[in-house]
């Protein structure tokens, strides 16, 4: 705050020159703040513009993308692994058919779980996890029997998420 508006005026005269006094100010600052903001800003632009030329955009590109690629790519090879594993020990075209399907039991006993611990019993993320327990999603069958042993339950069949046929 000013020095003029921390000062009380001592005549009726002094209000009215105080007044203008801070009206002209505050112009002026609208008019600085306004020019500054505009150099801040193509600066902003200039510095993105330079990040994104070297690969380094911080929210997209570079090292972000990389990450975001490594991550899928690691999680496409899980599925493939559980995919190829269960094939193999089903003696089926389709993995999928022989996982056990969520049952009201089991959705129930997720339930009755704090979000926190199945959360970390199972490395999926809350939103995912609350889904599943709403029934508003099924879960790919390779979560099953991770499902069923953090649900405090034995999976049907064998820990490869088979049913027991």
């Amino acid at each position: 705050m000013s020095a003029l508006a921390l000062r009380r005026p001592s005549t009726v005269g002094d209000d009215a020159g105080l007044a203008a006094d801070q009206q002209a100010d505050a112009l002026g600052a609208v008019g600085t703040s306004s020019a500054q903001a505009e150099r801040a800003r193509a600066r902003a632009a200039q510095t993105l513009a330079q990040l994104r030329a070297e690969q380094q955009d911080p929210a997209h590109g570079g090292a972000a993308a990389q990450a975001r690629g490594a991550a899928n790519a690691a999680h496409q090879q899980a599925i493939r692994a559980w995919a190829s594993t269960a094939l193999q020990a089903a003696g089926t075209a389709s993995a999928a058919d022989e996982a056990p399907p969520l049952t009201p039991d089991l959705l129930a006993a997720l339930r009755a779980r704090p979000l926190r611990q199945l959360v970390q019993a199972t490395g999926l993320s809350p939103a995912y996890l609350s889904r599943i327990r709403l029934g508003k999603t099924t879960p790919h069958p390779r979560w099953n029997a991770v499902l069923h042993q953090a649900a405090g339950e034995e999976p049907p069949g064998d820990a490869r998420g088979r049913s027991g046929r």
